[in-house]
């Protein structure tokens, strides 16, 4: 029973972890998925239109579509990653936390204050790393899937300019409409993708914290 009893004490608060992990991921999800789903439909309308104004150079400029997307694919990968490695030291910290606080006495009677202290700090630092190397993914996924959009514009004016002698003005105004609906798509895709980053870590935590054994009874806390 005591050994149960200090396992029940040494998780961390995995109460203040799930409300983080129900209001900050969980929200919108499913309508934030949903509109991942039917964004490559968009996308796909949006690329005929352009091939139908463009013609030949309209699909040219598409081609940038299939190595943007497997950079954001890889970039999504190392965005989870580094996700989990943020959620494992935050709860490393909370854990030590919380011994550290329910064995004050015994700690501070043994004077090993600057022992536990350096264990919170390493586990700080990780869950500071990688939540930065989180951050930088994720900017470096948006700032990908924002420059696909002008690339493709640059690229399709380009080739039109150097196949068919130019452009008319009212077609310009037509592509540019169509590149400003693929920014909007492609916005819908980046905050989807974040989403979709973070959702798995968190039913992970979430699948985790059903399968712990349920209090002893005879623990009085």
């Amino acid at each position: 029973a005591d050994a149960a009893a200090h396992a029940f004490r040494a998780r961390p608060d995995v109460v203040q972890l799930l409300s983080v992990d129900i209001i900050q991921e969980w929200s919108f999800a499913l309508k934030t998925l949903a509109l991942l789903t039917a964004a490559p439909f968009a996308l796909i309308t949006l690329i005929f239109f352009l091939a139908v104004r463009l013609r030949l150079a309209g699909l040219l400029s598409t081609l940038y579509l299939v190595p943007g997307l497997v950079l954001a694919w890889v970039i999504m990968q190392w965005s989870m990653h580094h996700r989990q490695q943020y959620q494992c030291y935050q709860d490393e910290r909370l854990k030590h936390f919380s011994e550290l606080v329910m064995n004050i006495r015994t700690i501070k009677a043994l004077m090993w204050e600057r022992h536990w202290l350096d264990r919170i700090r390493k586990a700080r630092e990780g869950e500071l790393n990688a939540n930065q190397a989180y951050t930088i993914s994720v900017g470096l996924m948006v700032a990908n899937m924002h420059t696909m959009t002008w690339l493709m514009a640059l690229g399709g004016l380009f080739c039109c300019t150097a196949m068919q002698g130019g452009i008319e003005a009212r077609h310009l105004w037509v592509v540019f409409q169509i590149m400003a609906s693929l920014q909007s798509c492609v916005s819908l895709i980046a905050s989807g993708l974040r989403k979709a980053v973070n959702l798995p870590n968190s039913v992970a935590r979430l699948n985790c914290f059903l399968k712990q054994p349920e209090k002893p009874r005879d623990v009085v806390r």
